[in-house]
């Protein structure tokens, strides 16, 4: 076994403590499939420790017929930890730069946006900078 640790929630955390707009563009093709692959590692990682909360969640909640249950304190308790692991995780992608926002997208180069604090393909994070310079205008033009 690998002494390596995947820590997801790092990984995730360090990305997003940035406070400045950036772009990361990768030009090299085989840089650029490394890049790919490992955004599709992080994704399928993060999902298949969801399935395994979620799956938990379910073993608890619900009895033999797949109908919901009462929980003991402990259960309770145990249930509300893993809804509070599983959001993590949820969120955690989210603010990634494993995906664009706005089209999903995962094997583009992103921009970094400090007012949404999420990641963006460069494509959208156009067309975003372009509607807000279209809604400064507007507010500009209607103050007058």
């Amino acid at each position: 076994m690998s002494r390596f640790r995947l820590d997801l929630n790092s990984f995730f955390t360090i990305i997003n403590i940035m406070k400045k707009a950036r772009t990361i563009i990768i030009r090299n093709p085989k840089l650029r499939k490394i890049r790919n692959n490992l955004r599709k590692i992080l994704i399928l990682e993060n999902v298949a420790r969801g399935e395994k909360i979620s799956a938990r969640e379910r073993e608890i909640s619900l009895d033999k017929d797949g109908k919901l249950r009462s929980l003991t304190t402990g259960e309770l308790r145990e249930a509300s930890r893993l809804f509070r692991e599983s959001s993590k995780y949820s969120t955690s992608l989210r603010d990634s730069i494993c995906f664009c926002e706005l089209c999903l997208s995962t094997d583009k180069d992103m921009s970094y946006i400090p007012r949404f604090r999420r990641w963006f393909c460069v494509d959208c994070s156009k067309e975003l900078e372009e509607d807000q310079r279209l809604l400064l205008e507007e507010q500009a033009n209607f103050k007058i």
